[in-house]
């Protein structure tokens, strides 16, 4: 199993080590990214980096007037050696079929990613892999791998997005009230949680208040030939996240506790398993 990082700072055509593979967004085409990425910056790292597989998000809703804007990165990313694309719009699969751009498409919806007769069903329209939701347990994570054989990648680490909207809700908010700062990052404190958010153009994304660690887990998905492990370093000191990076490679030689408690350490403290564990329960209310 190979690891895949978001990295929490942006690298400006730097040499990078120890990662197997890195997720990026591009401009005006992705979200739930602390920062994006154009062609031409895409361009310099592959040129740098060949030893490392690049995957490209362009996971949000796509408007009517972005559509030739996909179109046009789409056909230039043909060009580019990257992995795959992980998209969120329908728009990426059709444009790709309609063109003939033979480009690997990862399927990343990310609160929908959760079963395996859509993975087949997409599948069968030629997407390579999935994306899985980290809003499922683990239980239901081993009966996708079971049941498809598309290419996995399972988040194991990072703060989760749980909310994206259109509105810009922070510029709102601040204009509401006559706020004049302004940050990269903004925290939404609540039941003594805090949730970070980020802004841009195209909306506001929410992220978890806790830090999904699931080095539990890991040995398990590589047991279960599970493809890809995401760790997500957006919101985390740099350093910090490298030393994590490092604890994840290791975990076949360490016992998976003795990882799990200095990620915690490393983390302030601030983790948990997310839904890995937790049964989903309804509840219909008269």
């Amino acid at each position: 199993m190979k690891n895949i990082v978001i990295f929490s700072q942006k690298k400006q055509g730097k040499i990078l080590e120890n990662v197997d593979g890195i997720l990026i967004g591009i401009h005006n085409l992705s979200s739930c990214f602390p920062y994006t990425y154009s062609l031409d910056e895409l361009c310099i790292l592959l040129q740098k980096n060949p030893q490392i597989e690049f995957f490209v998000a362009l996971n949000k809703n796509i408007l009517n007037h972005e559509l030739p804007l996909l179109k046009d990165t789409l056909q230039k990313l043909k060009t580019f050696p990257i992995k795959a694309i992980l998209y969120y719009d329908l728009a990426v699969l059709q444009i790709s079929k309609k063109y003939h751009l033979d480009i690997p498409l990862y399927w990343a919806q990310e609160h929908f990613t959760t079963n395996y007769l859509t993975a087949n069903y997409y599948q069968n329209e030629g997407v390579e892999g999935i994306l899985i939701s980290a809003d499922i347990m683990k239980q239901e994570i081993d009966e996708i791998r079971k049941n498809t054989t598309m290419k996995m990648i399972v988040p194991v680490f990072g703060y989760l997005p749980i909310f994206v909207s259109r509105r810009r809700l922070i510029q709102n908010y601040q204009k509401t009230f006559d706020i004049k700062e302004k940050d990269d990052v903004y925290f939404l404190r609540k039941e003594n949680k805090r949730y970070p958010i980020i802004e841009n153009e195209h909306g506001t994304n929410v992220f978890s208040a806790h830090i999904l660690n699931a080095a539990s887990i890991y040995s398990q998905l590589k047991q279960e030939k599970v493809e890809y492990a995401l760790l997500n370093g957006s919101f985390i000191d740099e350093n910090v996240f490298m030393k994590i990076i490092d604890l994840f490679k290791i975990l076949d030689e360490k016992d998976s506790s003795e990882v799990e408690n200095k990620i915690e350490e490393l983390c302030l403290e601030n983790t948990d398993t997310g839904f890995l564990f937790r049964d989903t329960i309804y509840k219909i209310k008269k």
